[in-house]
């Protein structure tokens, strides 16, 4: 079985380019791989606030529906922000597409550099907490939560080479089985809030006085909470995924997530008020309030494995997007090109491994720990919420449509909103883990720069609008590599003087005197014409050799342009390049300073 037939059997067979719009996905399907990040966030964000509350005390625990109600407000205010985004921009509406347009650009690559940023910590984040919650229900497993979690991340990834359209179809069932299950569970619980039904947990508190806190406190468990709003942008960077018309459906689509996320993330804040939860190393949140409502049967286990695929598959929003925002930075030369390219299932392979490979390094650092890795988390989500409103701001001041005002004083609020979130966020995380990211962006825009800056250089020395005299110069001096005389060597010395050079030098480094005669001969008798120059190495370094000489010339002709041509053999088989001098790679490497040096290897089949 060869290769070709194995990968077609894991990602599925080829799909031609005309199909690529019947492989887009309808709001139902859409808003299952999109929003699957921002709905699992809910079954780690409470948990986030707990963890920050029961700092004060047991009884600070009852601020946490005050807080995750503010945070449900700034949610829609942001969702209300991104339709009128996704409406102006409905090719794509990510932050890097909106800032691109009305920022500097450190500004939008500050945006793109986070959003990598972030899609790479969510397939970590979820992962780590999908496999919680199954720890949570099957303690046993907790020894081999790493292994589980690299797992699950090349299964989605391997899915997601099959294509969007595939991938969606598979993931749409559990996603809404999740919602399901957690609104039988919401339902339940709040029902027997409503009738008064006993609370039987252990970490119940029952106070109807709420204590005096500190400001700081609450301000460091909102931003611990705001974790709830990662992956609101998914839909609006991933528009173009949608059927036709594509904004329409990608803006119904925001509208539901919003309204699933404020029922879901409110009513598990209400209800691990309710039933008095305090957050344990060895259960989440979770877990115990689903042991409240349905003590430890089968709805139980429902509710852990639902919660567990939820967030497994939230990783799969970020499979869709960091793709399409590398796709979008390649496109401006600020990624490298091969990021521009599809698979065979029009899914864009490239971006899909490398984002698989790095979440699964995070995964194996943080040994799969949801709280050490969510305080690098979301200082990045909220940083592209607020470049992106300001460049809408910007957006309708310049196009000055109908109503441009109101719908600017909207964005305006939504970046305010999200710059104090962030603030928030540096000062309160940063101890814990934020400054690495702080320190990270810089570092990866000026990666960005480095690549721009390569392409543009490489575009300039390309340009046809330059005659070939300005790059090759007046003179021309070519020299042919022989190793040894056959026909190899002929066919790259007819090359070499198709070129027609002003100086033509055929070379060979010599290992022993011996060798040196006997070149010599051969050569004479079948290129009696052209002279052979001969370099004797004392040390057995043919590379070194060569360049030394071109060094000689160099000096003797300056300016001038060098053109190496070297007879490359083709092996027939893959493994007989084991048996052959890599000369022409270790020249390229060697001479990779000498710009003026142009390297041409001559290639010859071998039969054989």
């Amino acid at each position: 079985m060869n290769f070709k037939r194995i990968k077609n059997i894991i990602i599925g067979k080829p799909i031609k380019t005309i199909r690529e719009t019947k492989e887009r996905v309808s709001r139902i399907t859409g808003l299952a791989v999109f929003a699957s990040d921002a709905l699992s966030s809910v079954a780690y964000a409470v948990e986030e606030i707990l963890l920050v509350l029961v700092l004060g005390g047991t009884l600070i625990l009852s601020y946490s529906p005050f807080i995750a109600g503010a945070i449900i407000i700034l949610a829609f205010i942001v969702i209300v922000s991104y339709r009128q985004t996704i409406k102006e921009y409905p090719s794509g509406a990510g932050s890097y597409i909106v800032s691109r347009d009305n920022l500097p650009e450190k500004i939008f690559l500050t945006a793109a550099a986070a959003l990598l940023i972030d899609y790479i910590l969510t397939v970590s984040v979820s992962i780590s907490s999908g496999v919680a919650a199954i720890t949570s229900a099957f303690p046993v497993l907790f020894p081999f939560k790493v292994f589980i979690s690299l797992a699950f991340i090349w299964i989605i990834a391997i899915v997601n080479l099959r294509g969007v359209k595939q991938a969606g179809t598979i993931f749409a069932v559990p996603v809404y089985l999740f919602i399901f299950s957690m609104g039988i569970m919401i339902v339940v619980g709040l029902k027997n809030m409503f009738l008064g039904v006993p609370v039987s947990s252990f970490s119940a508190f029952k106070t109807t006085v709420l204590p005096s806190v500190s400001l700081f406190l609450l301000a460091r468990a909102f931003s611990s909470g705001c974790t709830a709003l990662t992956g609101i942008e998914a839909i609006a960077n991933g528009v173009g995924a949608f059927k036709r018309p594509e904004h329409v459906n990608a803006r119904v689509a925001l509208v539901w997530m919003g309204i699933l996320m404020a029922f879901l993330f409110g009513g598990v804040a209400v209800l691990a008020n309710y039933y008095g939860i305090i957050p344990q190393t060895a259960e989440t949140v979770m877990s115990q309030i689903g042991r409240n409502i349905f003590g430890g049967n089968f709805m139980y286990f429902i509710i852990q494995f639902m919660t567990m695929g939820i967030l497994v598959l939230a990783a799969n929003t970020s499979f869709n997007d960091f793709p399409r925002v590398l796709y979008f930075l390649a496109g401006d030369k600020y990624a490298p090109r091969q990021f521009l390219s599809r698979g065979t299932r029009l899914a864009f392979s490239n971006g899909i491994v490398l984002l698989a490979i790095i979440s699964s390094l995070l995964v194996f650092a943080f040994s799969a720990n949801t709280h050490a890795l969510i305080p690098l988390y979301a200082i990045g989500v909220f940083l592209c919420f607020t470049i992106s409103q300001f460049s809408m701001v910007k957006h309708w001041f310049k196009v000055k449509t109908e109503k441009y005002r109101i719908r600017a004083a909207i964005n305006c609020l939504g970046a305010v909103l999200t710059l104090i979130v962030v603030i928030i966020f540096a000062v309160m995380k940063f101890t814990h883990g934020a400054w690495l990211v702080i320190v990270v962006i810089p570092l990866v825009i000026k990666g960005f720069l480095k690549i721009k800056q390569h392409y543009d250089a490489v575009a300039k020395q390309l340009t046809l609008e330059k005659s070939p005299g300005e790059h090759f110069g007046k003179d021309k001096t070519v020299i042919l590599l022989v190793s040894g005389v056959n026909q190899g060597t002929k066919l790259a010395y007819e090359a070499a003087l198709n070129l027609e050079p002003t100086r033509f030098i055929a070379l060979h480094v010599s290992l022993t005197h011996e060798e040196t005669k006997k070149i010599k001969k051969q050569w004479n008798k079948y290129f009696p014409d052209a002279k052979l120059s001969i370099v004797e190495s004392s040390y057995r370094d043919i590379v070194n050799c060569i360049v030394k000489y071109t060094e000689e010339l160099d000096r003797k002709w300056k300016h001038d342009n060098l053109i190496i041509v070297i007879p490359e053999f083709i092996p027939k088989r893959f493994w007989h390049h084991l048996l052959h001098g890599q000369t022409a790679t270790r020249l390229h490497y060697a001479l990779r300073s000498k710009s003026h040096i142009q390297i041409l290897e001559v290639p010859f089949r071998l039969r054989y």
